[in-house]
């Protein structure tokens, strides 16, 4: 899967320091991801289904686009948090 409006390279240390900020731990594969493909927007949209927890109720949805990590200030809206 190719994506566009991708965010610059992630390395181990920039999601550490993220993590640490945040008090919390992204899971591995996430981990493993994000230092792939920085978010951005997927070539193709994915499509999924899931059940609501709520009433049990199949549901369908899609995903356009992922948070991005940015490094510096930016005027974009769309990021997690600055690192």
């Amino acid at each position: 899967m190719n994506f566009y409006d991708s965010g610059d390279i992630l390395t181990g240390d920039m999601i550490a320091k993220f993590e640490n900020d945040l008090n919390l731990s992204l899971p591995s594969d996430y981990k493993s991801f994000m230092l792939k493909v920085n978010g951005g927007t997927p070539e193709d949209d994915w499509m999924f289904s899931f059940v609501d927890v709520a009433n049990g109720e199949l549901n369908n949805s899609d995903l356009r686009e992922l948070f991005v990590f940015y490094n510096e200030v930016n005027d974009n809206y769309d990021d997690i948090i600055r690192i």
